[in-house]
């Protein structure tokens, strides 16, 4: 493979040579080699490919659903990352299903095995620290109650600098991954100041759904400022939490 120099600048294959431009640059490389779409499709010696590549596909529609129902507590923190490490997730839930034939294999039938699942409880959707760290006595999340942090005093917590308030907030999202379909609750919002003293409990969302698949509880956590007596979020990623409680 080589680099083209030059003014003149061809995007196909002459005399046995491919050119194209790839990441802004032209290359040169030998015609033939790699794989084409019907080897993929019609080739034994490609069978594997088509299966990873159906897998590959239909675990894709469910991490874009998976983002969709948890859009309200995601845009809450902006993360370029995030879509990769859920990527992954997810390829290791779809790897769960030991149900299903290679090629077969999808993220609804992986949520159903206990390993499966267990990699989607508590999974920390940034980058930092959970909400553990945040919360030395702890935390208790119930589905018929809610999530209930013991013991907070407001001169003990950690407040970075800027920062006036905690806001803290709870959903449920029901997602069927073999449909395609999602309903979500509305979210429960506290907000807690250097001052609070005792417990503090966010009941669980008022929220029913009919679909089948897997019911998701997600907490976010972040810290706001009061300008001109308005809450404004500080956006420092490492003091911001989203984070998956549960699956039932």
């Amino acid at each position: 493979m080589a680099k083209v120099s030059g003014i003149i600048q061809i995007e196909g294959t002459l005399s046995g040579i491919t050119f194209y431009k790839r990441k802004g640059v032209w290359i040169a490389r030998k015609a033939g080699g790699g794989f084409n779409g019907k080897a993929i499709k019609t080739k034994a010696s490609m069978v594997r490919v088509r299966e990873n590549g159906s897998e590959f596909g239909r675990c894709m529609k469910n991490v874009q659903l998976f983002k969709k129902a948890l859009f309200p507590l995601l845009v809450l923190v902006k993360d370029t990352d995030r879509h990769a490490r859920i990527v992954s997730l997810f390829t290791k839930i779809k790897n769960s299903d030991v149900v299903s034939e290679r090629g077969s294999r999808s993220v609804a039938v992986g949520l159903q095995q206990v390993l499966g699942r267990v990699l989607l409880i508590n999974y920390l959707l940034t980058k930092a620290k959970d909400l553990a760290s945040f919360f030395a006595k702890g935390y208790l999340f119930e589905w018929e109650t809610g999530i209930r942090f013991y013991n907070l005093d407001g001169n003990h917590l950690f407040f970075p600098k800027g920062a006036d308030f905690i806001e803290i907030q709870l959903m449920y999202a029901k997602i069927d991954f073999e449909n395609q379909q999602y309903e979500i609750s509305d979210c429960v919002r506290e907000i807690i100041g250097k001052d609070f003293q005792g417990d503090l409990l966010l009941p669980k969302p008022d929220f029913v759904s009919e679909l089948n698949g897997v019911l998701v509880a997600c907490a976010s956590m972040r810290y706001m400022q009061e300008v001109n007596n308005e809450l404004h979020p500080l956006f420092e990623q490492q003091h911001s939490v989203i984070q998956i409680l549960e699956v039932l």
